[in-house]
């Protein structure tokens, strides 16, 4: 990155965090969601969605600039900003995992039975609406760009639409809709990470005997030797040369990111309930330890940044923030509050956003034959927008199917982070 390029990002950043104040000064409800702080919720953790949301639309940024200039969707030439997404894409699974596990931890400790119903009619009210409306904009945009030439018939394209509003499971594939090339590039193909998240809810059931004491320590080991029992000749062949079955590329790819995702925000729940005393986690030094780790995480690549030691840098991040640490007070700033309340409609439609400014800019002067560092003027145009736009997908959206929708437990954590 230039000087330029930093500065851009960082100006834009400023400007994100003033839409966001403005939100929280002139909208009545955003201004009532961001005071005070309920008994039991984790105030950083709620904000820590909205700083990684907006993270992965600065690589996308990146992205689709190469897109409009090569016709190719890949990870910008870029450590830093191919890292924007990475290690964003990690701690939210960090996130779920720690959520989560805490809420079967609390259940083993109380020796309730866990109420399975409720909470995945919770997870279902919290997650589908908002996805529907997005893959309802990409399904008209497909529609637009089509201009009356269906390709496809229309039980094909019916099956089609069954694979997104599914989340691409089982097979994990988001067909291209109408043979429209652009189908997954609308909304930035961000819909391979819900489907492993909701693969990790589905499991639960499953993982649920190993959250009762130090049974976690006993299930990392057997995730482990199944994901390289699969990895073994016999299957890894097969993994190559396009053989295996759909099932075995989704257990690998769920094991991959239950092991170095979702584990962690499991080891961490559970590092927390033994840790009898956290305020240490929110002390100056180790804040400076998780900023710290946090650059470490995008200076590279470098031969001693090992998938070990990448991992553990993560947790220095992710377990302070966990344990209440602010980051001297940042993450719990109104502005970075009301982000965090829109993460999920930010990583929705931050894609669709971002495509539709492009379209139009692209019509009055090529992309391709516009500098990087003309690029963030757009880039300014599609955040602003997408800051407004995810506010009101949340307030008139999630809430409302938020509040129809069974909540579990009586955590605030749960209530507004679930």
């Amino acid at each position: 990155m230039t000087f330029w390029d930093a500065s851009a990002l960082v100006g834009i950043w400023a400007l994100i965090l003033s839409c966001a104040h403005f939100l929280t000064r002139q909208s009545p409800f955003f201004r009532e969601k961001t005071q005070g702080a309920a008994p039991g919720e984790i105030v950083p953790l709620n904000s820590l969605r909205g700083i990684l949301a907006f993270s992965v639309f600065f690589s996308h940024v990146a992205v689709s600039y190469g897109f409009w200039r090569t016709g190719v969707w890949v990870s910008p030439n870029s450590y830093f900003l191919e890292q924007l997404a990475a290690v964003p894409v990690l701690l939210f699974f960090y996130l779920s995992g720690f959520l989560f596990w805490s809420k079967l931890m609390t259940a083993h400790e109380s020796g309730k039975p866990f109420a399975w119903a409720r909470f995945f009619r919770s997870r279902f009210c919290r997650m589908v609406p908002a996805y529907l409306v997005s893959f309802g904009v990409v399904l008209f945009i497909v529609s637009l760009r089509a201009q009356g030439d269906w390709k496809e018939s229309f039980p094909k394209i019916a099956g089609e639409i069954a694979r997104w509003v599914t989340f691409g499971i089982p097979d994990g594939t988001f067909p291209a809709i109408n043979q429209d090339p652009h189908s997954q590039i609308i909304n930035a193909a961000v819909t391979w990470t819900l489907r492993y998240e909701w693969l990790f809810i589905f499991s639960l059931p499953l993982l649920f005997w190993f959250a009762a004491k130090h049974r976690l320590l006993a299930l990392m080991p057997l995730l482990a030797a199944v994901y390289f029992i699969l990895r073994r000749p016999v299957f890894g062949t097969a993994i190559a040369d396009g053989t295996a079955g759909w099932y075995v590329h989704t257990i690998l790819g769920f094991l991959t990111f239950l092991g170095s995702g979702f584990g962690g925000g499991m080891l961490t729940a559970y590092f927390l309930r033994l840790c009898k005393n956290k305020a240490w986690l929110k002390h100056p030094a180790v804040t400076v330890v998780l900023l710290a780790s946090l650059c470490g995480l995008f200076y590279g690549p470098i031969p001693w940044l090992s998938l070990p030691l990448h991992r553990t840098l993560l947790l220095l991040v992710f377990m302070p923030i966990a344990a209440g640490n602010t980051v001297f007070g940042f993450l719990e700033w109104r502005t970075t509050r009301a982000l965090g309340l829109i993460s999920y409609s930010i990583y929705l439609f931050h894609g669709i956003v971002l495509y539709t400014v492009t379209t139009a800019v692209n019509q009055f002067y090529p992309i391709a034959e516009m500098e990087f560092s003309a690029y963030w003027l757009v880039a300014t145009i599609a955040a602003t927008t997408t800051v407004f736009l995810s506010a009101w997908v949340f307030r008139g959206i999630e809430y409302p199917s938020m509040q129809r929708g069974p909540r579990y437990g009586r955590s605030p954590v749960a209530e507004k982070l679930l």
